[in-house]
């Protein structure tokens, strides 16, 4: 397979390539997902979650929806768990009615947004943090196509800063996984490695995850007055 290969990066875990070519002492990288058979350098998705639930708790929002991805995944459990600490943390509890499993895709976000405004009204979250922006702006939409204003009516919070919707919707504030440093260090770590001037290593190497606020947070005071986060 891997006769003139001099390194490999991958965001896929493919276990049996990667232990062939770790086999064959070929350099390997995994980007994004963490795996103890290599060096991973991957987004700080706990981090990022914690701050983003901080945020808006911080900001007087209770009832705030989750929609997480594919149940199992790595990124959906890290983040998930990032969120469960802030919640322990402030000692509120996680009430699983407001948790929702997505697919990632911007459907599954329209299909979610349906459930939530199908919640009794005394029951409906102020707020929705959506695990990738996909689900994000599928939820967006489907807010917009009812006549729900954001974040008048409800604040909306992503992750990962894509730039796929900007000609179709207003921005959202979301979470910048800072892909161009990831690639900047990965790139730069696999050549060290092919070059042997790194060590063979299996870290786990965190790129901080920053909110980009866009203005989609609403602030609920104690007095009742509104505004944007």
């Amino acid at each position: 397979w891997f006769t003139e290969t001099q390194g490999i990066f991958d965001s896929y875990i493919q276990v049996p390539i990667y232990q062939e070519a770790l086999r064959m002492k070929i350099p390997c990288v995994s980007v994004n997902h963490y795996t103890p058979l290599m060096t991973s350098i991957v987004s700080n998705n706990f981090d990022g979650a914690y701050h983003v639930a901080k945020m808006l708790t911080e900001a007087g929002h209770e009832k705030i929806a989750f929609i997480a991805g594919k149940q199992n995944y790595q990124t959906t459990m890290e983040r998930l768990s990032g969120v469960q600490k802030l919640y322990m943390q402030k000692r509120i509890p996680f009430d699983t009615k407001y948790l929702f499993y997505g697919n990632w895709k911007f459907q599954s976000g329209v299909e979610i947004a349906e459930k939530i405004l199908a919640m009794p009204k005394e029951e409906l979250p102020t707020a929705v943090f959506a695990f990738n922006d996909d689900m994000a702006f599928g939820c967006l939409s489907c807010f917009e196509k009812h006549g729900i204003s954001v974040p008048k009516d409800i604040s909306i919070v992503g992750f990962d800063k894509t730039d796929r919707y900007q000609v179709i919707f207003r921005p959202l504030t979301t979470v910048d996984v800072n892909i161009d440093a990831m690639v900047e260090y990965t790139c730069w770590y696999l050549s060290e490695r092919i070059s042997g001037r790194a060590p063979v290593a299996t870290a786990k190497i965190d790129i901080d995850a920053v909110i980009m606020d866009n203005g989609t947070v609403r602030v609920i005071s104690p007095t009742g007055k509104e505004e944007l986060a």
